[in-house]
């Protein structure tokens, strides 16, 4: 495999270099330049608030889930999934372990799949996603299954799915080029503190491509892992050391789009955007944020949701590890300020969606949108919630009912640029 220097270094190696060319008119703080073949952008906070507001309806187009008096459907678990071409959804969830489909008006539309451990069925979730041609595609971790289905449940077939050399799982799959590369990211299912190692440490993190119908992963380039300190497990009389995360500490963000893969290392408000084959950036983004403190309040909600995520997962922990998993809250290390940037994502446009808010414990709901390019077009409020998926003409925000405790899916149409 090849591998490349970490993104960190080469954000250090464009920000020795000077020079450029400022923007006119109402951009008159977005600074152009190039470095060593990295075309760069910087956009001050003046130019963020310059860029043409997004608004979206004052009502919701559609609302999926969070109905009490429905036990046929809850969305509790449901994380991965994206938008059809047109506009309906699909929602995976761990528990039960389902692919809903949903239409434009948040009809429910069936299944795709069903629970079991035989062709075209499924038991774990790594990563559900919607590709072009409305092409859904389900990484079942059990059977170590990459299994592909149309819309409408139509099962096309499935293939293994490789393991790197020296790793016993999968790397996380991250999305697909045009040319049908997958770009996955080499995260550990449980990583341990490395010996000697601080309290607050972070791992390097590799990120894989896997051409079409191949079997061998290749390094694209390397970045840092989330920021983490050494903790441990407890389950059925047995401690086991890991790492677990900082809260809101800094962590690697990554997003595909058509040709391009954005990264971001989550400690400075930069993204870098990679070529497949290329060892260096060809280009360079970097916004002028405020920091933003963590609070009491953030502290405290953070723990709230950590603790209402566990209850989901009650069933399949072991005899006494939720108790011993919420007197470890006690122990959680919290950041001092959240990071400049929380959450990245590639809407159906192929546009990256640039969210300041992180996808845990936080309220923030700006969003700034940059075009496949990397070109600042327009910012957006959205409801709170965490941002699913976005098309030109919508966005889905995935919310949780404050009072039931419910999650919901709510579709908002979207006046932007089309």
């Amino acid at each position: 495999m090849r591998t490349i220097p970490a993104v960190a270094a080469i954000l250090l190696l464009a920000t020795a270099c000077s020079g450029g060319d400022v923007m006119g008119g109402g951009a008159a703080s977005v600074v152009e330049r190039d470095s060593a073949g990295i075309a760069i952008r910087e956009y001050s906070a003046a130019a963020i608030q310059a860029a043409p507001e997004w608004a979206i309806a004052e009502t919701p187009m559609a609302v999926i889930g969070g109905d009490e008096d429905d036990a046929t459907l809850d969305l509790s678990t449901g994380a991965f999934g994206g938008m059809l071409s047109d506009g309906g959804l699909i929602v995976a969830t761990a528990q039960p372990a389902a692919i809903y489909r949903f239409g434009p008006d948040g009809a429910r539309m069936g299944n795709l799949g069903r629970g079991g451990q035989g062709p075209g069925e499924y038991a774990f979730f790594q990563y559900v996603h919607v590709f072009p041609g409305d092409t859904v595609l389900a990484f079942e971790i059990v059977r170590r299954k990459s299994i592909l289905y149309l819309a409408d449940g139509t099962f096309i077939g499935e293939q293994d799915i490789p393991l790197p050399e020296g790793r016993q799982i999968p790397p996380l799959m991250r999305g697909r080029l045009r040319d049908g590369t997958f770009v996955h990211s080499g995260e550990a299912l449980i990583p341990q503190a490395p010996g000697g190692a601080e309290k607050i440490f972070r791992l390097d993190l590799p990120i894989f491509s896997l051409a079409p119908e191949s079997t061998e992963y290749d390094t694209m380039l390397v970045t840092r892992s989330a920021q983490q300190y050494a903790s441990s497990v407890s389950a059925l009389g047995n401690t086991m050391p890991i790492a677990r995360p900082v809260a809101f500490g800094p962590a690697p963000l990554i997003t595909v789009g058509d040709e391009l893969t954005w990264v971001s290392t989550g400690d400075v408000a930069e993204m870098a955007a990679f070529r497949l084959g290329s060892r260096t950036p060809t280009q360079l983004v970097r916004f002028e944020m405020a920091p933003r403190p963590v609070t009491e309040t953030d502290r405290q909600r953070y723990k709230d949701e950590v603790i209402e995520g566990l209850k989901q997962f009650e069933q399949m922990m072991p005899p006494g590890m939720l108790d011993s998993e919420v007197e470890k809250l006690d122990q959680t290390i919290f950041a001092a300020e959240f990071p400049p940037l929380g959450q990245i994502i590639t809407d159906k446009a192929g546009r990256i969606w640039v969210g300041t808010g992180v996808a845990f414990g936080d309220n923030e709901r700006s969003w700034m949108v940059l075009s496949p390019a990397g070109e600042l077009i327009g910012r957006v409020t959205l409801p709170e919630g965490d941002l699913f998926a976005a098309a030109t003409d919508r966005v889905v925000v995935r919310r949780t009912d404050d009072t039931t405790g419910m999650v919901r899916f709510e579709v908002w149409g979207l006046n932007g640029e089309q």
